[in-house]
């Protein structure tokens, strides 16, 4: 097996419902917010009290680390600044499970999508909310990833079925172009398999999981090839891709770990209901292994080539 899962720590009755990475930090979200010093587990408190819904990110403002989260039923956004955690309250009618850390044309802040309808950047320094795009379609739109799609230099914005054109200036319009429309349920999850991108559906059982072959021209609809198999995924929550392959994990269900090689599906576990995936060097052989974070454990996966 390429993969050889190695249990870091099991959190009994701990609910964790997110989990984000910056560099060799880890944080997690539910039952309290935790920060996680990798490789070696070294926890720090960030809120012992409270629920919070599974949109987390790690983000830097003036050179500090802050945690950016949300409530229960992924509702209200708060950031708490270390080093002494304080909490400082961002939007309270937000309502979202996606949100990414991001620098638009020299601000920095973090991007969130509201209700699956629309997408913004609030300036973490200052409180400021942009809207970046609203959706019109019957279909809520969800997950989040910035890449260079049109190779102009500037970070556009997956979300859904869409990429969002990153323009000259931010307070310029941001132009929309489909991807693939998936009417269902749209993509909510997405990696990149070396050239090209792959996607999922994140909520529902059934769930589609394709590969897309980006053309000359990105603004055109991009090639889709489903990812065939005889396995049927159940809210796959977590994508990652590196050398090892394609890693799908599943939330719901029998909360499986899938590695995929060659398109070709290999179970590597289940029952931990995956929460997080994220390809890192752990053991600093030169190999990219694989991050997991469970409902309630948290777990590495060397890669042994």
């Amino acid at each position: 097996m390429p993969l050889v899962h190695h249990l870091l720590r099991d959190l009994g009755e701990e609910r964790i419902e997110g989990a984000a990475r910056r560099g060799r930090t880890l944080v997690t979200s539910g039952d309290r917010l935790l920060l996680w010093r990798l490789p070696d587990l070294r926890m720090d408190v960030v809120r012992q009290e409270g629920a919070f819904g599974r949109a987390v990110c790690l983000a830097e403002v003036e050179s500090r680390l802050n945690v950016v989260a949300t409530g229960t039923d992924d509702r209200g956004l708060v950031r708490f600044e270390a080093p002494d955690w304080r909490r400082r309250e961002i939007d309270r009618g937000v309502v979202t499970r996606d949100i990414l850390p991001a620098v638009l044309h020299g601000r920095r802040g973090v991007l969130v999508v509201h209700r699956g309808a629309q997408v913004r950047f609030y300036e973490l320094a200052s409180g400021a909310a942009r809207e970046i795009y609203s959706f019109y379609s019957a279909a809520e739109q969800g997950g989040l990833m910035l890449r260079d799609v049109d190779g102009d230099g500037r970070a556009d914005i997956l979300c859904g079925n869409y990429w969002l054109q990153c323009p000259p200036a931010l307070e310029l319009p941001w132009r929309l172009y489909a991807i693939r429309i998936w009417s269902d349920e749209p993509a909510s999850v997405f990696a990149w398999s070396g050239p090209h991108l792959v996607a999922a559906q994140r909520e529902g059982a059934g769930a589609r999981l394709s590969w897309f072959e980006k053309p000359a021209d990105p603004r055109e609809l991009w090639g889709e090839h489903p990812i065939e198999g005889t396995l049927e995924l159940d809210h796959p929550g977590a994508i990652a891709a590196a050398e090892f392959g394609l890693a799908v994990g599943e939330r719901g269900g029998a909360g499986r770990l899938i590695l995929y090689r060659d398109w070709r599906p290999q179970v590597l576990g289940s029952g931990a209901g995956v929460v997080f995936l994220h390809p890192m060097d752990w053991n600093r052989d030169g190999r990219a292994d694989l991050l997991m974070v469970g409902r309630r454990s948290l777990a590495w996966w060397e890669n042994r080539g």
